[in-house]
């Protein structure tokens, strides 16, 4: 059985991709996570949101 560069070239490709996908998944779980966090301190009262002219800081109280 012989595989043409073409052949490579997909199967090279294919598992690259592959491992991209699964990491800017993982990438985006673990930003998810952060988020939801943050946004369930500051729907329990425990971190406030300060709004300034430029950006919005957060505090815990």
């Amino acid at each position: 059985m012989t595989f043409s560069i073409a052949e490579m070239f997909l199967l090279v490709w294919a598992v690259v991709a592959t491992l991209g996908y699964g990491y800017l998944r993982g990438e985006l779980r673990k930003h998810r996570e952060v988020t939801c966090d943050l946004l369930v301190k500051i729907a329990k009262g425990s971190i406030k949101v300060i709004e300034t002219d430029e950006f919005l800081e957060f505090k815990e109280v």
